[in-house]
């Protein structure tokens, strides 16, 4: 898989934003719980919003929005930001 093609798959759907927000969310939680639960509510809510408009859950932009939260708590556990 290239880059290029990476790329394009990231541009669909804006998966590449939902990634970034959960990296944000992420380094902005205190603890693994707090991740967790605000990685899966904010992603649920987001794809809630987009089945009450275009009636389709994209499950990709789901799972990127809590891996990048996931990877954003991890982020800050590695550079000793956990109180």
């Amino acid at each position: 898989m290239s880059i290029k093609e990476i790329i394009d798959w990231l541009s669909v759907s804006n998966r590449g934003i939902h990634l970034i927000a959960g990296l944000i969310l992420g380094i902005i939680c205190t603890s693994w719980y707090m991740a967790g639960i605000v990685g899966v509510t904010v992603s649920a809510g987001m794809e809630y919003k987009d089945y009450k408009y275009a009636k389709e859950i994209d499950y990709f932009d789901l799972l990127m929005l809590i891996g990048g939260t996931i990877v954003g708590y991890g982020l800050r556990v590695l550079c000793g930001l956990v109180f």
